[in-house]
């Protein structure tokens, strides 16, 4: 960095990535340690870099700016913040999200950063979803049920996730066909967003002026604005109030304005999405996770994390609907 760093700390939070605060003499940065990628799997470290390097390369400060890329670690700028809490969301911090989104909107238009990859898991037909939540539902279906927690939640699956599941796969299906649409139909390229992926308020710091500073680009890249709408309003980490959630929605359609079906897409895909959310919402059931997780906790922790994921699952499940 060209700095000499005195001291070092664990920053909390970076459920997949280790975070530390570097401090020199006058200056400080974050460092992030990213999960190697397995054969075929996302380069977390280079999306981020090079994303939050796009942003800053055309004006948008609202991002960390990028220091130092390394051999599955980076260094990215210090920015002063206090991490925001679900109450203290207002009003002001729902339009700089959507100004934000508008940002990264307005630069996909330029049409020169092709270079930028999808996004994780980006979901640019109504096939690649149903795909994502039965690849996904076969993967916890597959588990054994020893023990009363995974009885429960094969039971869950089989007498409620799935039927519902079947409900939405069928009503979208009708309506496409109504609409003399393929599944297997993708958004063209013209219409597609550059979207954070993750992208909400518990990824965010509130500056001591009250702007707002977004966090996490390792799943940056191309995707239907649809998904991006859609996840921000179901996210489990956020639970927006009605009149917030209102906003959001008309802020962002109305910046998308050249998109007219957007809000009947929205509320085609919505149903789906908050069925994907249920099976994220039961990582924590998967072998891989269980792997990172059983170094960290307590078996009798896991449980409790299982059951608590379960649970927000059964809520969210409900959330299946037009939004």
């Amino acid at each position: 960095t060209g700095v000499e760093i005195t001291a070092t700390e664990r920053l909390k939070g970076g459920r997949n990535s280790l975070v530390y605060l570097l401090t020199g003499e006058r200056h400080r940065f974050v460092a992030k340690v990213y999960p190697s990628p397995g054969i075929g799997q996302r380069d977390r470290m280079k999306s981020e870099f090079d994303g939050l390097t796009l942003l800053r390369e055309t004006g948008i400060d609202s991002v960390p700016a990028p220091v130092l890329p390394g051999n599955g670690w980076a260094v990215y700028e210090y920015m002063e913040g206090q991490q925001v809490t679900m109450g203290s969301v207002s009003a002001s911090d729902i339009d700089q999200a959507v100004r934000f989104l508008l940002r990264l909107k307005d630069l996909a238009n330029n049409g020169g950063n092709r270079q930028v990859g999808p996004a994780a898991e980006a979901c640019l037909s109504v096939q690649s979803v149903f795909s994502s939540i039965e690849l996904r539902l076969d993967k916890l279906l597959s588990l054994s049920d020893d023990g009363a927690l995974q009885a429960t939640l094969r039971g869950f699956l089989r007498t409620e996730f799935q039927p519902r599941l079947f409900e939405v796969k069928t009503s979208v299906s009708d309506e496409l066909a109504i609409q003399g649409k393929s599944p297997l139909s993708e958004i063209r390229v013209g219409h597609q967003t550059l979207s954070p992926s993750d992208f909400g308020f518990h990824n965010s710091l509130r500056r001591p002026d009250g702007t707002l500073v977004f966090l996490d680009f390792e799943y940056f890249g191309w995707d239907d604005p649809a998904k991006m709408i859609c996840d921000f309003l179901l996210h489990p980490g956020m639970a927006l109030s009605g009149p917030l959630r209102k906003r959001f929605l008309e802020g962002i359609l109305q910046g998308f304005s050249q998109q007219p079906d957007l809000r009947d897409r929205v509320d085609l895909l919505y149903p789906l999405f908050a069925l994907k959310w249920c099976m994220i919402l039961l990582n924590e059931f998967v072998p891989e996770r269980l792997v990172k997780r059983s170094n960290q906790e307590t078996s009798i922790a896991l449980e409790h994390l299982q059951a608590q994921q379960l649970s927000k699952a059964g809520y969210m499940l409900g959330m299946a609907s037009t939004c």
